[in-house]
């Protein structure tokens, strides 16, 4: 009991400090990264672009696809270095031609029918937080939907923000950081299997779209009797502070 409240009281504390420093200093259970990298120093002769899971701790291992028909596999750079779990995924965001450090999933010009997903298994978890770094060399907003599934059941839309393009001060485009909260779809809460799927548009001639450094962040769901004890203690606190006023 006192070890489920704890890892979720230390959930909140680890991602209040994530979103202040853009880091993330432990690896806690409901936690799934993918740099899209195969080393941490994303390069050398051991490297190389892949879309398994880089550190997950879900019930089951989490699961990463696309779809289009034209993707890039050898572009390097990718976003900033990324730091998670005191490892830090290296990354140059001013390469465009992959001989700097890192990787990205990438979409290339004309590229359709365009999409990535995530399937999770949550069971035990609950309130889902998403982080990723993009680039979208287009003027579209990259994203046109997003959408959950449980299990086999049909696809239901969320909004969530847009992936619109972000310039630097010479006009060219650049990485941002994107996030959304999914504490509100209660649907996918403890369940053994949820996909998340991101639609994307077209990506336009002589543009692409790039994606670095996903995060999905959840907190345990508490025991019965740490809620029960949670409550109990709330309800004592506000007996004192009544008993004070008089």
């Amino acid at each position: 009991m006192r070890k489920t409240y704890g890892l979720l009281l230390l959930s909140i504390g680890c991602a209040l400090s994530a979103i202040a420093n853009n880091s993330y200093a432990a690896i806690l259970p409901g936690t799934a990264f993918w740099s899209f990298q195969s080393t941490p120093a994303g390069t050398g002769a051991g490297n190389a672009f892949t879309q398994a899971v880089t550190v997950e701790s879900f019930a089951g291992t989490p699961t990463f696809a696309r779809a289009g028909n034209a993707f890039r596999t050898d572009l390097g750079g990718g976003a900033s270095s990324f730091v998670l779990g005191g490892v830090t995924y290296s990354g140059d965001p001013g390469n465009t031609n992959g001989s700097n450090p890192g990787n990205v999933a990438a979409w290339d010009q004309n590229s359709k029918d365009n999409s990535f997903s995530v399937t999770l298994d949550t069971t035990g978890f609950q309130d889902l937080q998403i982080r990723l770094d993009y680039r979208n060399n287009s003027t579209s907003n990259g994203v046109s939907s997003f959408s959950y599934r449980v299990g086999v059941n049909s696809a239901v839309n969320v909004i969530v923000p847009t992936m619109p393009r972000v310039n630097n001060g010479s006009n060219a485009a650049i990485f941002s950081a994107w996030s959304t909260s999914l504490t509100n779809v209660t649907a996918i809460n403890d369940r053994p299997s949820i996909t998340l799927t991101w639609n994307l548009l077209d990506v336009p001639d002589q543009t692409s779209f790039r994606l670095d450094n996903l995060l999905i962040t959840s907190s345990p769901i508490p025991e019965p009797m740490a809620v029960v004890a949670g409550l109990l203690g709330a309800s004592s606190l506000l007996r004192r502070r009544h008993s004070s006023q008089f």
